[in-house]
């Protein structure tokens, strides 16, 4: 019950050790070898990182005190990272789109 009251007395831990948990898998199964053994479901547990990328800035946003400024650099290479892979997708899906109307 002293691990609770910790938890709860700084629920950074909690939030840091959940996307910790969340990237673990996609750490192991990063191999060329392992994106062949799992085929489609490479991609989908790959997906993974969206929300462990939201979840680590909000473990840095609460884990600091009182300078934000690196906490703000993570959020927003984060956001530009995920932005530029939804452009990536939207682009990809118009393209192909345009190509079966045709």
């Amino acid at each position: 019950s002293i691990l609770v009251e910790e938890l709860l007395e700084r629920p950074y831990i909690t939030a840091g050790f959940a996307a910790w948990l969340l990237m673990l898998p996609l750490a192991i199964t990063s191999t060329r070898a392992m994106q062949r053994r799992l085929r489609k479901n490479w991609t989908k547990l790959h997906r993974a990182i969206y929300p462990a990328i939201a979840i680590a800035c909000v473990h840095v946003m609460w884990q600091t005190r009182s300078d934000y400024g690196e906490a703000l650099i993570y959020a927003v290479l984060g956001a530009a990272l995920l932005g530029w892979r939804l452009r990536r997708y939207l682009l990809r899906k118009q393209s192909t789109e345009s190509v079966s109307s045709a």
